[in-house]
């Protein structure tokens, strides 16, 4: 059995990839983000892909645990002529699947230019 935190890293390794099929989602999964709220598993694999698409890097600088939830910070380099995007996450384990993730970013330097 893998723990929370194991979980979490093959889960960035796969959002590097593109593909998050071997991962386990919970079916009631709810994403939180600067963008509108994601519900079930469906749905935030279809987000995470869109997302993942756009991806050249990831990078996890900083990770803790507490308890079922893993806080990661690092930085997604999605191209932008400014450099990468920051990010911090809380991702909720149970049940060995992701139950929930919680991502705060800049969502302004995503947002096209006028």
């Amino acid at each position: 059995m893998s723990t929370a935190r194991d979980l979490v890293n093959r889960y960035y390794e796969a959002f590097r990839h593109g593909d998050l099929s071997a991962i386990p989602i919970a079916d009631d999964i709810v994403f939180t983000c600067p963008m509108p709220t994601v519900h079930g598993a469906d749905a935030f694999r279809e987000a995470a892909g869109a997302s993942a698409a756009m991806l050249r890097s990831l990078d996890i600088d900083h990770q803790a645990q507490v308890e079922d939830r893993i806080i990661s910070i690092g930085s997604l380099d999605f191209g932008l002529p400014d450099g990468p995007v920051r990010f911090a996450e809380t991702i909720t384990v149970a049940d060995d699947q992701l139950a929930a993730v919680d991502l705060i970013f800049d969502s302004a330097r995503l947002a096209p230019s006028s």
